[in-house]
């Protein structure tokens, strides 16, 4: 799942309505974050579900929520790849 980009290459990467369909939410956000400046922008955003779940299930899953990600404490750790 690595992107095939040398860290801190941008400065923003952005994930629009696609954060469902990633295998591993978490680690896709801190893989932008590598490759995004410090002090960039990292954004990953949905569509809001009124009642929890996955967009195209019929019946909510109650997926949970990633949290707010603490990039620059993550960054200061990161190993070289992650992947």
């Amino acid at each position: 799942m690595a992107l095939l980009y040398d860290d801190d290459r941008f400065d923003a990467a952005v994930m629009p309505l696609v954060i469902f369909f990633v295998p591993e939410p978490r680690r896709g956000v801190l893989e932008m974050a590598r490759v995004v400046r410090l002090g960039g922008l990292v954004a990953a955003y949905a569509w809001d579900m009124m009642e929890g779940g996955f967009p195209y299930s019929h019946k909510p899953t109650g997926r949970p929520g990633l949290g707010t990600a603490r990039l620059h404490d993550q960054r200061a750790r990161r190993p070289a790849s992650v992947g």
